[in-house]
């Protein structure tokens, strides 16, 4: 048994893979333990989108120490490697993955966590 379940990974896989993913981690639960994940969430045709990537980069140039060249390049090869997954995607993957009361317990920029229960 896991004793501290716990995982930190960008959805970038197809969906059968995620919902494999999260079946075989209920197998590993006891029942009433719970899943956190964190990810890269977002939808990339949202508003919201352009503005938490705004906010984000602001941060990057701001605390990293690094030219604003850099961060648009680093950015805009990451923008190219992430398969973005929305948030609500991100619910129906975990639900279906046989997690229950999923709910969203962090957001900073695109990042979000995820506390799912096993029943």
């Amino acid at each position: 048994m896991l004793q501290h379940p716990f995982s930190f990974r960008i959805l970038s896989r197809t969906h059968n893979v995620e919902l494999h993913f999260s079946g075989q981690l209920l197998t590993e639960l006891s029942t009433e333990d719970f899943f956190i994940t964190a990810d890269i969430t977002a939808d990339q045709s949202d508003p919201t989108f352009e503005l938490f990537l705004k906010a984000w980069k602001a941060h990057i140039l701001n605390n990293a120490g690094v030219t604003p060249k850099e961060v648009e390049e680093d950015f805009d090869q990451s923008i190219k490697a992430i398969s973005f997954v929305p948030e609500n995607e991100v619910l129906k993957i975990l639900e279906a993955g046989g997690f229950r009361n999923v709910r969203s317990f962090y957001r900073a920029f695109l990042f979000c966590g995820w506390l799912g229960f096993k029943p």
